[in-house]
């Protein structure tokens, strides 16, 4: 089984390419949402957004953040 571990966020949601997929523990859910709404704000107004969703991979959850536009 493969471990995620906690990792930056900002920096890696804004290096992504639309349709690029990260996986993050799902002990960061909330850090990803706070991230959102928050230190993207100026990425999102200028078009940028992300599908935040829980999943579980290998008997572990995880939470797949997916660049949509």
């Amino acid at each position: 089984m493969a471990v995620v571990k906690n990792r930056p966020i900002v920096a890696v949601l804004r290096a992504m390419e639309v349709g690029g997929k990260e996986i993050y523990p799902l002990n960061q859910r909330d850090s990803l949402n706070a991230a959102q709404g928050s230190a993207l704000r100026l990425d999102r107004a200028k078009g940028k957004k992300w599908s935040v969703k829980s999943d579980v991979m290998d008997g572990m959850p995880v939470v797949v953040v997916t660049r949509i536009a």
